[in-house]
């Protein structure tokens, strides 16, 4: 990753917890947050001496979860926490170019076992199902026309990366099969 975020206790930081943002080997940040940080005191230390997956191998192992679900990604958001069980686990959210997660999944950092496959977010930038809120009159039009003109670039720009993403690797991971070839 290109950035690191360390959160720690601190009695003589405002809200109890300090975060320190790390990038290139250098801190480039040093706040107290206020808030979500409540639980950090109850929470286990983890044992950096029991840690033998690192975030390299915790990246390859979603980018295969990813390939084997024809999840196309743009970056990861990296957590390294100790789990309820007492063992420290990556969770690592995949996200699209705009920052949209995709899914997520959980990787043991002692064994590299995945505890949680890829689970798919059930909104994603490409489904259309997303639930509506019913708009009347010409600004509902013109809204559904856009959507649907929106999908409709969404999915042959991604059916036309996918063919040729085929057509140099011979492996398809972005969109949708192209079922032409099936016609033949």
């Amino acid at each position: 990753p290109q950035e690191w975020k360390f959160y720690y206790l601190d009695p003589s930081a405002r809200g109890g917890v300090r975060e320190l943002t790390v990038a290139n080997r250098e801190v480039t940040s040093n706040r107290t947050p206020l808030r979500g940080f409540s639980d950090l005191g109850s929470r286990t230390a983890i044992n950096l001496s029991s840690l033998k997956i690192d975030s390299d191998r915790a990246f390859q192992i979603a980018e295969a979860q990813a390939v084997q679900r024809r999840i196309a990604f743009h970056w990861i958001d990296f957590s390294l926490k100790v789990a309820a069980d007492g063992y420290p686990r990556w969770t690592l959210l995949l996200l699209d170019s705009m920052g949209v997660p995709l899914g997520s999944l959980e990787v043991s950092a002692e064994t590299g076992a995945v505890v949680s496959p890829l689970n798919i977010q059930t909104l994603s930038p490409t489904t259309t199902t997303a639930p509506r809120q019913p708009v009347g009159g010409i600004l509902g039009t013109l809204r559904d026309i856009g959507i649907g003109v929106g999908t409709t670039v969404s999915n042959i720009v991604l059916r036309t990366v996918g063919t040729g993403q085929e057509i140099l690797t011979g492996e398809r991971t972005i969109g949708p099969k192209d079922d032409s070839s099936n016609n033949e």
